[in-house]
């Protein structure tokens, strides 16, 4: 079975979220995806600045990956490179940072029947240490939390387990607001108890995923279906099921460890 942080979060979130998305493959045909489609535009420029790319050439590949997508008072392009703009002064080029890695996929053989995948923004060095640094865009990081943190453990687990002696990770907060930029670090450090944690976690929802599989039994976790995509079917009757899911519903894997042309 290939896992990533997303499958494995979908799960523990909500197994009845985890049929529908990453079983049944769907996605709705018309979903929010402003925040996701404006941190991918700023990861495209950061990606361009990181590699060396000069200033011009970073905002371009923001606003070209923000054309056709939906905004909102804060998510477009012209705050959008307001934020990059200041983003740039203050920490292009990196004073305390080396980076050694960009955009990295990574896969390890968690266990014979796990693979573990993800892609790392950046591993960079500072100070004689190497970091995973991973950037996020948000309006409010009152419930950002770094540690404990599943997706940096699961990257620092396996950049260790492939040579790459990572100590922690760096969170680089970037914030979405219409009257002010602002900007964050947060370094946190991961000890080996935390690691075989992880990998135990890890272990745990598989076999979870494998019963409910098997069973077919997906319970419904109710505690945020107020945010939740799949809502429509969960209070969909088995009768008027298929009905929604034709109408409301496209099939869409998450394979995003498979390379395309748009994820290399």
């Amino acid at each position: 079975m290939i896992v990533d942080n997303t499958i494995l979060q979908c799960f523990n979130r909500c197994p009845r979220m985890y049929k529908w998305r990453h079983l049944l493959d769907l996605v709705p045909q018309e979903d929010f995806t402003t925040p996701l489609d404006f941190g991918s535009a700023v990861h495209s420029c950061l990606e361009v600045w990181y590699k060396g790319g000069n200033y011009d050439k970073g905002l371009t590949a923001f606003a070209n990956s923000m054309t056709g997508k939906s905004i909102d008072d804060k998510r477009n392009i012209p705050n959008g490179l307001i934020i990059l703009n200041a983003y740039w002064k203050k920490w292009i080029p990196e004073k305390t940072l080396s980076v050694k890695h960009i955009e990295s996929a990574i896969q390890i053989e968690l266990t014979s029947d796990i693979i573990f995948c993800g892609k790392v923004d950046l591993v960079v060095e500072m100070f004689g240490d190497l970091y995973v640094l991973d950037h996020k865009t948000a309006s409010n990081f009152r419930n950002t939390v770094a540690r404990p943190n599943n997706q940096f453990t699961g990257y620092i687990y396996a950049l260790r387990v492939l040579g790459v002696p990572v100590t922690g990770a760096i969170l680089n907060l970037i914030a979405v607001l219409k009257t002010k930029q602002d900007f964050h670090r947060i370094i946190t450090t991961r000890q080996e108890w935390e690691l075989t944690e992880w990998k135990r976690w890890v272990c745990d929802t598989k076999q979870l995923i494998d019963i409910a599989t098997q069973y077919d039994d997906f319970p419904k976790y109710t505690h945020s279906c107020w945010q939740c995509s799949y809502k429509k079917l969960c209070n969909s009757s088995s009768e008027s099921l298929q009905t929604m899911i034709d109408s409301k519903y496209k099939q869409e894997k998450w394979e995003p460890w498979i390379p395309t042309k748009t994820n290399p």
